[in-house]
């Protein structure tokens, strides 16, 4: 995926996760982890959306950051996730 920013300006990054959520289960939370060279500003789990979104700093110009993610399921299942993001200045 290719993110186009501002010079300071932060990314979101939103997780679908209802292709993985089996029915009459539900997300409970999530957690994400990003490279150490960006700053995790918010996290935020969606329960009935079933989505996670993330807002980070620090990309710079032509940047490629994995970023990983890991849903926890109402039934106590993990089901982990990541995304490659492509970052250029606009």
């Amino acid at each position: 995926m290719i993110f186009l920013q501002r010079d300071d300006a932060s990314l979101r990054y939103t997780f679908d996760w209802s292709a993985d959520v089996p029915a009459g289960v539900t997300l409970s939370s999530a957690v994400h982890t990003v490279p150490s060279d960006l700053t995790l500003v918010t996290e935020d789990t969606d329960t009935l959306a079933q989505t996670s979104t993330i807002q980070m700093t620090g990309a710079h110009h032509g940047g490629i950051y994995l970023i990983k993610a890991l849903a926890l399921l109402s039934n106590g299942e993990q089901v982990p996730g990541e995304a490659i993001l492509r970052v250029f200045n606009g």
